[in-house]
């Protein structure tokens, strides 16, 4: 039997709908700095830059940066 290939979609996270996907309190309203370990490594397997997650949270570049490194999340890059 044979089928038939699918193609692969493309997934863009958009952080936006972060904060309705999720009742976790680091993506409540209030957008609560600092997040967590497991919240911060989620967004960056999401593939979302320090530059998206710093702007979303109000926070400045080097914090984001900062806790990325304090937790030992590594960025990914495409």
């Amino acid at each position: 039997m044979t089928r038939d290939a699918v193609a692969p979609q493309t997934f863009t996270p958009e952080i936006e709908r972060l904060s309705e996907a999720s009742s976790s309190p680091d993506f409540g309203e209030g957008r609560a700095w600092p997040i967590s370990e497991l919240a911060l490594a989620a967004l960056v397997d999401l593939g979302l830059s320090d530059e998206r997650i710093a702007h979303y949270f109000h926070v400045g570049l080097g914090n984001v940066q900062s806790l990325r490194l304090r937790f030992g999340v590594q960025p990914k890059y495409s």
